[in-house]
């Protein structure tokens, strides 16, 4: 049986719009060659890539992934200032609502390390 990429083509823009869904986090495709749609982390823990079937059955595995790295301590980027929940996988400037000063000034947030074992797919603990 032969394969044409217009086979697949519903596949690519259910993709595309999963891509767009999970947001900076995440790169999503669909894979014609396993049959299936993949993802890829973008943060900073080393995350194995992610498989499903299915959209639904991906976006529940990249939620669960998510869920146990912000457990983990998931964000890169941590404002310092006390009791400031804000986090970024990119280091920027934010207004922290609890500055010092009281202000609302911005600062730069200091890098801390990434987790050390965040659980990839099907329970597996990547490092």
């Amino acid at each position: 049986m032969g394969w044409n990429h217009s086979d697949d083509m519903e596949h690519y823009e259910a993709a595309r719009v999963l891509n767009r869904r999970c947001g900076r986090l995440w790169t999503v495709m669909w894979s014609p060659s396993t049959r299936a749609y993949v993802a890829f982390y973008l943060g900073p823990e080393a995350v194995r890539w992610q498989g499903a079937a299915s959209p639904e059955g991906l976006l529940e595995l990249l939620r669960g992934v998510e869920r146990e790295v912000a457990e983990a301590g998931g964000g890169y980027w941590n404002c310092p200032v006390a009791g400031c929940a804000w986090s970024s996988v990119n280091p920027m400037r934010h207004p922290c609502p609890m500055s010092p000063d009281g202000g609302g000034g911005t600062r730069v947030p200091r890098p801390r390390p990434a987790s050390t074992a965040v659980r990839g797919l099907r329970g597996t603990t990547v490092r």
